[in-house]
């Protein structure tokens, strides 16, 4: 099922993964800012991970079985309260993991799906790839193995300058290639989003294509592919910032 436009909000929870999150009611604060979104047709996706100077860990498939049921517990099934009345139920769980052993960060994405259908539950589960298909570590295990509800590639970033647009001969040619490869070899269940930068600032190192170039030159061939869901930004705050703005 893919997303209408502005229908998504990613918080990012720049936590480690095995801290205890029982002490981190701040995060409740962060939460409530959107919550009120919650239940008006418009996902939230709590997303778990960072870039890789964060320190953060999944050492075992023991311990990914244990931190799934920590987060079904606290996050998605309601059961414990940390976010008080505040619920993810409905909405889901993103995996930014920029750096980790690629099994069990399956194991982990396995249990969640085990617990929704389980429980009878209803969240989605996403995952942030950079967008070189044959060199992303950490999320391929799961994203072949058909894990994820969304996939957000990442099409921005110099490093990967190899599958992104072009800027300077506004020349789609690597950014084309690279959505077919990705388009072409996930698994049916999963529905694909353009991930761009909202602006020039938005990130470091580029990745940005102007609306219009992305409109008339971009879009029309991305759409074609059948499991096309949108255009993921990072992030709003730049966007609205920007002129023109994607959303205009």
């Amino acid at each position: 099922m893919a997303l209408k436009a502005h229908s998504l909000i990613r918080l990012s929870a720049k936590f480690s993964l095995i801290i205890n999150l029982l002490s981190c009611r701040r995060l409740r604060l962060h939460f409530w800012k959107p919550y009120h979104l919650l239940g008006r047709g418009i996902k939230v996706f709590l997303s778990i991970g960072a870039e890789n100077n964060y320190n953060y860990d999944i050492p075992t498939a023991a311990y990914a079985e244990e931190f799934a049921n920590y987060l079904w517990e606290h996050f998605l099934g309601g059961q414990h309260g940390l976010l008080g009345s505040a619920t993810i139920d409905g909405n889901g769980i993103d995996f930014f993991i920029k750096h980790n052993t690629p099994d069990h960060v399956d194991d982990l994405a396995k249990k969640l799906t085990e617990l929704r259908e389980e429980n009878n539950a209803k969240f989605y589960l996403s995952a942030s790839p950079n967008c070189e298909y044959d060199n992303e570590p950490y999320l391929s295990p799961a994203i072949k193995n058909g894990r994820f509800d969304y996939i957000w590639v990442q099409f921005y970033n110099k490093q990967y300058k190899l599958c992104e647009y072009d800027e300077e001969y506004n020349d789609p040619v690597y950014l084309f290639r690279t959505w077919n490869t990705w388009s072409s070899d996930i698994p049916s269940n999963s529905v694909l989003f353009l991930g761009l930068s909202a602006s020039d600032n938005a990130v470091l190192n580029g990745g940005y294509i102007k609306p219009e170039a992305l409109k008339n030159d971009g879009l029309p061939t991305i759409k074609q592919a059948s499991n096309y869901g949108g255009v993921m930004l990072w992030n709003r705050y730049y966007d609205v910032l920007n002129d023109p703005s994607y959303s205009e």
